[in-house]
């Protein structure tokens, strides 16, 4: 299934979270974990068409506070490559929530954040539906007609 713009959006939305967190020192393990379960994703970027889904990413980290936290200043120490599979897996999750219908804790209960870390590269950023057809394949999830 193709996504249209407005999924597209919120894709990349999340997409930029990922990669913010990481040039901003977060683990991206951690972060998948604490981002992909806790409230602020559950009611504002779960739930189709929230308004929250276009706020500015510097929203979403208010918004998320306290219960996932990411530093003000960049971090200076973080990997050239760790913004990409940061990047990949935010669009990823949410791509794959919204091919399955499932929550984001339903997709972080099956598909690891080190599972999709280690897939990123195998997959790049351009070929997200066969991703998800592999990541679902493996994870026993159903892709939505």
């Amino acid at each position: 299934m193709l996504l249209d713009n407005d999924l597209e959006y919120i894709c990349q939305q999340q997409a930029r979270l990922f990669k913010y967190a990481v040039e901003h020192g977060a683990n991206v393990y951690t972060f998948a974990n604490d981002f992909l379960s806790c409230r602020f994703c559950e009611r504002a970027i779960d739930i189709p068409y929230s308004v929250h889904q276009y706020d500015p990413i510097i929203y979403w980290v208010d918004l998320m506070a306290p219960e996932c936290v990411i530093r003000e200043e960049p971090a200076e120490d973080f990997l050239s490559n760790e913004w990409i599979v940061a990047e990949w897996m935010g669009y990823m999750y949410r791509y794959l929530a919204f091919q399955t219908g499932k929550s984001s804790k339903e997709i972080l209960a099956a598909v690891s954040p080190r599972l999709l870390a280690r897939m990123s590269c195998s997959y790049g950023e351009q070929a997200y539906m066969f991703a998800a057809q592999e990541i679902c394949e493996r994870c026993g999830l159903e892709i939505l007609e």
